[in-house]
């Protein structure tokens, strides 16, 4: 799954190695989770009007790479970051899913985020969570 998708890897290997990013990762308990979102929409260079919409998603295009959506947990702890890469194949599937174990391995392929199935919809799907605590 290496180079997947860049521009994802990209935006999570910021949001994690960012010195501003962090800052504010570790002052996130004092923040809700819209707040967070407009912090790291700052750090991240992303579109300071990005907010969640009412069913609590926001999701955002990135030069020509997957969608990155963010979506709130229905406690309001969490925030899911999620981008879609690419549809199940309908043959060959044991050799992906050798591919996303081996990508999940340590995170170096993922930038510590994770590859999963989204079996409803067929989708490999790269996520990670972030939390306000």
């Amino acid at each position: 799954m290496n180079g997947i998708a860049p521009g994802v890897t990209h935006y999570l290997n910021r949001l994690r190695n960012d010195r501003h990013a962090t800052h504010h990762r570790n002052r996130k308990h004092l923040m809700d989770l819209d707040q967070l979102l407009q912090s790291l929409a700052l750090d991240l260079g992303l579109p300071p009007d990005l907010r969640f919409d009412a069913n609590g998603c926001a999701r955002i295009a990135i030069d020509g790479a997957p969608a990155l959506n963010f979506e709130r947990d229905t406690a309001g702890r969490a925030m899911h970051l999620y981008s879609v890469l690419a549809p199940l194949p309908s043959e060959g599937r044991e050799a992906l899913y050798t591919q996303l174990l081996q990508g999940n391995l340590f995170g170096a392929s993922t930038a510590g985020a994770s590859l999963a199935i989204d079996e409803l919809h067929e989708e490999v799907v790269l996520r990670c969570t972030v939390t306000n605590e």
